[in-house]
């Protein structure tokens, strides 16, 4: 928050506002068999449903942090959603509400995971709001040079304040 008045000086534009949530504790979650770790014939699907959400190609940092995440996907195996836990605060996307809110039941299944949500994500926020995460301060989403079509409603948690 006190950088923002500093960027908005040097040209940058406010684009959105996002809510802080934290795990208070941890809790059993059970993934199901739609959930599972995801591999390297993921990546295609993958660097789409990124570049869906954030109309950026950031498939270098995908390739970087996608050992370790999980993927749900649909009786079809179509990957529908993802989390990243070793990007920034673990990346969370998800092409429906049901995919976003069952990877943050398995996000915040474990106690100290922070997620931050875009103000337009309502559904995500009630849901934290309802399962009793610890609220904490609030980050501005700033952007500087060309405007991208981004799509909040996909964000189920934002990886870091550098890529978003």
């Amino acid at each position: 928050e006190l950088g923002e008045t500093i960027y908005l000086k040097l040209g940058f534009k406010k684009v959105s506002d996002y809510k802080c949530f934290y795990s208070k504790v941890n809790f059993h979650f059970e993934a199901g068999n739609r959930i599972r770790k995801l591999i390297a014939k993921d990546l295609p699907s993958l660097y789409k449903i990124d570049l869906m959400a954030n109309d950026e190609n950031r498939m270098h940092l995908i390739d970087k942090f996608y050992h370790g995440g999980f993927g749900y996907f649909d009786e079809g195996k179509n990957l529908l959603g993802i989390y990243l836990p070793a990007f920034g605060r673990g990346l969370v996307l998800a092409l429906e509400e049901i995919v976003g809110l069952e990877l943050l039941k398995l996000k915040h299944s474990e106690k100290g995971r922070t997620t931050f949500l875009p103000n337009e994500n309502s559904v995500a926020i009630e849901f934290l709001e309802n399962i009793s995460q610890r609220k904490g301060t609030k980050l501005t989403r700033m952007l500087l040079g060309k405007e991208v079509q981004w799509n909040p409603q996909m964000i189920y948690s934002y990886a870091s304040g550098y890529c978003g």
